[in-house]
């Protein structure tokens, strides 16, 4: 069944009982080290390829880095996104990954935001990967799909509310409180949040931001407080969105807008000036993710930063942790956010 890999024995790698075996990494560590959650018939696999590869003892463990030659990454294309926020991560992880001895593989999925009947033949474009990173990709029938692969994997910027993968993300509610408590330490009140609920991650902003109207007293109402901008791009919202901001007498209903992200605040800015208000004179606005286009737009952007080369390390660290210790709780991981004052905020 297997030929005995052309090293001696103390350098027995769990690869190798894979490549015999067809078996993931994961299920093979499960059984070398007494662990539920196995059939007997892949037991036997594990049992007779260690056999026959002329072992005398189970091997080792070995230090981490050593279980994972290759990490895929599956996310959108950045023109779906029509930003560099996964841009910079995924350079981050290709960095972290060339430190580490692993190669990095990117599988672009070019298909349209929040598609949920991904094919395998998109999401797998090379095969089966070893481990697995999902970036920005967290729809229900995708993770399901992946739970039963039974391979390594982490969701970077995504959440499994059945909890069956470790995540990691920005910290994104105290980024929505962080971002609105800076509104109200300016004096503002009539604040509107310019978001979606269609992902975990997008409506956990708005949540901050809720919780940090009622610290100061201010009852959250979603007709006053909340414009939906649904499934739309974030580069290309629609130039109906700010209607319902502005009453019959061409008055702005609110002095401030926080926005779920960079692009969309942008594009509020924009649309604030095309119908004759200033920012930050008639409303300050908000934004977050800190794109670099955000520093240098007009006026400059006030946003919150997230440290994307952090997320990307810890993302390939975690993986690679998770190879070597399947059996571990599976944990989430937020990283902070830090509000970046430019000159889009002034106080009213």
């Amino acid at each position: 069944m297997a030929s005995s890999p052309s090293k001696p024995a103390e350098t027995l790698r769990l690869r190798h009982i894979a490549q015999a075996t067809g078996l993931s990494i994961g299920t093979i560590s499960k059984v070398l080290n007494g662990r539920e959650g196995v059939s007997e018939e892949n037991r036997e696999k594990v049992r007779q390829a260690v056999s026959e590869l002329g072992f005398t003892r189970w091997p080792t463990m070995k230090p981490a880095e050593n279980l994972v030659r290759s990490i895929t990454v599956i996310t959108y294309s950045v023109g779906t996104y029509g930003g560099t926020f996964y841009e910079n991560v995924v350079k981050s992880m290709i960095e972290t990954g060339r430190r580490r001895g692993i190669t990095i593989e990117v599988n672009m999925l070019m298909l349209p935001l929040g598609q949920t009947d991904i094919s395998d033949m998109h999401l797998f474009q090379n095969g089966v990967p070893e481990a697995l990173i999902l970036l920005g990709v967290d729809q229900r029938p995708v993770l399901d799909r992946v739970a039963a692969l039974g391979c390594p994997t982490i969701l970077v910027n995504g959440i499994d509310p059945m909890m069956r993968f470790d995540s990691i993300c920005p910290d994104y509610y105290l980024g929505g409180y962080l971002a609105t408590q800076h509104l109200l330490d300016l004096g503002h009140r009539d604040i509107v949040h310019v978001g979606t609920k269609r992902r975990l991650t997008l409506d956990l902003r708005r949540q901050g931001f809720v919780a940090a109207l009622a610290h100061a007293g201010i009852q959250y109402d979603p007709e006053r407080h909340y414009v939906n901008i649904g499934s739309q791009v974030f580069a290309t919202l629609d130039d109906s969105i700010l209607d319902s901001q502005i009453d019959a007498s061409g008055k702005l209903r609110s002095t401030a807008f926080f926005a779920v992200a960079d692009e969309v605040a942008i594009n509020v800015m924009q649309k604030l000036t095309v119908r004759g208000f200033s920012v930050p004179g008639d409303a300050s606005v908000i934004g977050f993710d800190d794109l670099s286009v955000s520093a240098y737009c007009i006026p400059a952007l006030t946003t919150l930063h997230s440290d994307l080369t952090l997320l990307g390390q810890l993302a390939v660290d975690s993986l690679i942790d998770r190879a070597a210790n399947p059996q571990k709780h599976i944990s989430r991981i937020s990283i902070g956010t830090s509000l970046v004052l430019r000159d889009s905020t002034a106080s009213v």
